[in-house]
């Protein structure tokens, strides 16, 4: 009877089923080095895991309250406007006044001129306006008959004019804003009165109002002119 050798082959070979009874490529056989399969997986676990620290990172920023915003507005001439960190803006509105002050009566220079026929007209309101306080220039006569009074800002300032014509009693209409006064010369001269019908008769004529004392306020007919 003759030996029939090795069951799986010469030299005592296991053959191609290896110790274990499988092949090496037998697929009920275990499997120790992975697949295509298990790297996929894993891959995938990764990138999940990542957009979901991404998203932790992100989230308190998305709901998290804006922050308030200052905003600055340019200020206008007159008024200011401001801004507050809620949005809203508040205005104010300054407003200036002009105060005229009034020359102090020394340094109104007055010109009177007599406009009629009352004689010492003008040199009663002359010596009139010096008792205000008034500095006074020579008594005059106009270039041409006045029947109407008036006070002439000569100088420029119709506030001397306007305070010279409140101290003689006559309304702000006598008051002009001009020059051109009708006498021959109007040089030194901050304000010219004109003498016309009215103020003539009050100061000088036969039923003359006011008089002149040296205690009192007055006007006399104390002049030429």
């Amino acid at each position: 009877m003759s030996d029939p050798g090795p069951p799986y082959g010469a030299g005592g070979d296991l053959g191609p089923q290896g110790a274990n009874g499988f092949g090496p490529h037998d697929p009920d056989g275990p499997h120790h080095g992975g697949g295509p399969f298990e790297g996929a997986a894993a891959r995938g676990l990764l990138i999940v895991i990542v957009a979901v620290v991404i998203g932790v990172i992100l989230l308190p920023s998305a709901t998290r309250a804006p922050l308030h915003q200052a905003t600055t507005v340019a200020s206008i001439p007159g008024a200011s406007t401001a801004a507050s960190s809620g949005g809203s803006t508040s205005s104010s509105t300054s407003t200036s006044t002009t105060t005229t002050t009034e020359p102090g009566p020394a340094t109104v220079h007055v010109l009177v001129a007599n406009g009629t026929t009352v004689h010492g007209a003008a040199g009663a309101v002359t010596q009139y306006l010096g008792t205000k306080g008034f500095s006074t220039l020579s008594a005059v006569n106009t270039t041409a008959p006045e029947s109407a009074s008036a006070v002439y800002a000569t100088g420029g300032s119709v506030p001397a004019a306007q305070e010279v014509a409140a101290a003689l009693d006559l309304p702000s209409t006598a008051v002009v804003a001009s020059a051109s006064a009708p006498v021959a010369s109007a040089a030194g001269a901050t304000v010219v009165v004109v003498v016309g019908t009215a103020l003539a008769d009050r100061f000088a004529g036969p039923g003359a109002t006011t008089t002149t004392t040296a205690a009192t306020t007055t006007t006399a007919a104390g002049s030429s002119h």
